[in-house]
């Protein structure tokens, strides 16, 4: 394998790590937000998951706390959470969040 192959496999290997950490933890997110779970094995299964980047992981861990603590408000920030993360991943906005994703 040349240099440029294996620097692209790490890429891959790196985004498909981190696509999956992102993944599990707005499931846990989801699954919080059911009320229906119990706070240690979600905390649990969140500590075993792969890191993620700060800016991912502080307002996913912040909807996360809220949802274990019974605020409605967290489901309400699920649109502005995904701006964030498309605006960190550089990806394109729906047209209706344009305007949102500039500010």
């Amino acid at each position: 394998m040349n240099r440029d192959a294996i620097c692209g496999w790490q890429c891959q290997t790196c985004v498909a790590k981190t696509t999956d950490a992102l993944n599990a933890k707005l499931a846990l997110c989801l699954e919080a937000e059911t009320g229906n779970t119990n706070s240690d094995n979600i905390n649990e299964s969140w500590n075993a998951a792969a890191s993620l980047p700060a800016i991912w992981d502080k307002p996913l861990r912040l909807r996360l706390d809220a949802a274990l603590a019974g605020s409605k408000l967290a489901a309400v920030n699920h649109n502005e959470c995904l701006l964030k993360l498309e605006a960190a991943l550089e990806m394109d906005s729906p047209a209706e969040f344009q305007l949102a994703r500039a500010k």
